[in-house]
């Protein structure tokens, strides 16, 4: 069972375009409950729809961690036995930088 608690910006966040002077390259900031920036996209993988889907999978991690480590919290006094459990209990150790 993972006791830590996640001390990354807390809150759902979002992701939002920026408009930008120059040219049609347009950012994403993902951004905290109270439209503090979290974090903000580089344009690196030269598509922008693949932008756009980062950006929004990035806004939804607090979401997924959260719902993660409630269903783990479900689970049998840390018995991990399928595939897919495991998977899960590696995904929350990544996030929560627990090795």
């Amino acid at each position: 069972m993972i006791e830590a608690k996640f001390q990354g910006t807390p809150g759902s966040w979002t992701a939002e375009e920026l408009s930008t002077a120059s040219g049609s390259y347009r950012p994403y900031v993902i951004l905290s409950p109270e439209a503090r920036s979290v974090c903000k996209t580089s344009y690196l993988s030269g598509d922008p729809k693949q932008e756009k889907e980062n950006a929004y999978l990035i806004a939804a991690a607090p979401d997924l961690l959260e719902a993660l480590m409630s269903c783990m919290s479900e689970i049998e006094a840390g018995v991990i036995t399928s595939p897919a459990l495991k998977k899960a209990d590696a995904a929350v150790r990544k996030a929560l930088h627990i090795k």
